[in-house]
């Protein structure tokens, strides 16, 4: 998340993206022709770089935030400088930028930028009261904004695992709505084997049954099958004997089924023959029954997935609402329902959507972020303004090439961060061509460096991390 702006107007998706992939990478590439927007964008970054600077201190951790822009060409260097300066409208004394280069720039701009920044330390009084105000008012601004986020975070957490569930649920129902075509189709088949492929009967017919009839018909065949006579069955009297028991038995069943379709209708039984005869129709009958109760069942929990993907899908709906809602709210409902529309269209319910909605919600916070950063630093400078002092002069002996800065250099070199660090502090952003950057930063061993930006003729930034 980066924090801060500068200039009337809020940085566009774009540029937001150009910030965001500086803070995750090493090396960014941003190419455009004049007029896209690089020097906005430079100014923008050099605003998160202050709020950061800040927070860091108001954390208790002091970070270096140093940034360099630097070119080839002198007058893309002098045009973001400027750039910077014009933004900057308030505090106008306690500028940010410090502009180098040559030798001649350097004793002609810089050295005299610095003392300038000496000479207004010197005068200047640390305000205690103040300084809290400001701490006070950069951290309630600061967990604002991120209460703000981790809201739309919540809501775009909870889209998401319906999302989720609505695509683990459409993929369930896809495939019950395949195996449910699947068994209609062998059904029907089944059917049309049984009754005749002209038959009229369908699979509608089968719920009008009673199942249960056939069921009882089937096991009373069957059970009179298996105990048919097979010995001593002189002239047949005992095969009619077991036949007429049968019937007798089966005859309120068999009454059951006259009125439903004639395929289904079931007889008396004559002989042996026509027990077999019966008892295969019943247990072919009972297996379309089966089939049918199957795909009754199947069709009911298909209907029940439809349903819950209803539910489900109101559910994103108004979840989703919720959003708008959230936009409406946090923008005061100042904003029209046009301009909310207009958010809202940007919106693909990822947890990165916050950036691109970030730079223009959160613009005025930002802007105010940033004028509460710099008015801390500069009361954080003055609390401690005799180090910084000290820290401007070494550093004025170190550019000037004087005889005498050897001793400087050794007193630099014990903590080159820690002084590079209060620089950053009092000159958050130093230019130079890229020939002369050297003069600037001559005596260090590490990279006291955090942010590069490198103009290329004016088609490309590259912002390098360090």
């Amino acid at each position: 998340m980066f924090f801060g702006a500068l200039g009337d107007f809020p940085p566009t998706d774009s540029q937001a993206q150009v910030i965001y992939s500086s803070i995750k990478n090493t090396i960014v590439a941003a190419q455009g022709p004049p007029g896209s927007g690089k020097t906005t964008l430079i100014v923008n970054i050099v605003a998160n770089q202050v709020v950061k600077s800040a927070l860091s201190l108001i954390e208790g951790k002091d970070q270096n935030c140093l940034t360099v822009i630097t070119s080839t060409n002198n007058r893309a260097v002098a045009n973001a400088i400027e750039k910077i300066a014009e933004l900057d409208k308030e505090q106008s004394e306690w500028d940010l930028c410090l502009d180098g280069g040559n030798r001649e720039k350097i004793n002609q701009h810089a050295i005299k930028a610095i003392d300038k920044k000496i000479e207004f330390l010197k005068t200047q009084d640390f305000d205690e009261e103040k300084y809290e105000r400001l701490k006070d008012e950069i951290t309630c601004n600061y967990r604002e904004i991120q209460a703000k986020i981790n809201e739309f975070y919540d809501l775009i957490d909870k889209i998401k695992k319906i999302e989720g569930d609505i695509a683990e649920n459409k993929n369930l129902f896809d495939k019950q709505k395949e195996k449910v075509d699947r068994t209609r189709l062998k059904l029907e088949n089944d059917i049309k084997d049984f009754f005749g492929q002209k038959s009229s009967v369908g699979c509608s017919d089968l719920n009008d049954i009673s199942g249960d009839t056939y069921y009882k018909i089937k096991d009373l065949l069957i059970k009179y099958h298996s105990s048919f006579p097979r010995f001593f069955d002189f002239f047949g009297w005992r095969s009619r004997r077991h036949l007429n028991k049968l019937n007798v038995e089966i005859e309120p069943l068999l009454e059951r089924t006259y009125n439903n379709p004639p395929g289904l209708r079931m007889s008396l039984v004559e002989d042996k023959a026509a027990l077999i005869r019966l008892k295969d129709k019943a247990d072919r009958i009972c297996l379309l029954i089966d089939a049918q109760r199957e795909f009754m069942a199947m069709s009911k929990q298909l209907d029940n997935m439809k349903s819950k993907l209803h539910n489900l899908d109101k559910q994103l709906s108004n979840k989703k609402q919720e959003v708008r809602g959230w936009l409406k709210k946090i923008t005061s409902g100042k904003l029209s329902e046009e301009k909310i529309d207009s958010y809202f269209a940007k919106i693909t319910f990822e947890r990165n959507d916050i950036f691109k909605l970030y730079h223009e919600i959160f613009f005025n916070e930002n802007l105010k972020l940033f004028r509460l950063c710099k008015c801390f630093l500069l009361q954080h400078v003055l609390k401690n303004k005799n180090a910084y002092i000290d820290t401007l002069e070494k550093y004025v002996k170190l550019i000037s090439r004087k005889e005498d800065n050897n001793d400087v250099f050794n007193e630099v070199l014990i903590d080159v961060e820690g002084f590079y660090r209060n620089l950053s502090k009092v000159f958050p952003v130093f230019g130079s061509t890229s020939q002369s950057v050297s003069n600037m930063f001559k005596h260090t061993t590490p990279n006291p460096i955090r942010f590069c930006v490198i103009l290329l003729f004016l088609m490309c930034v590259y912002i390098l991390i360090f």
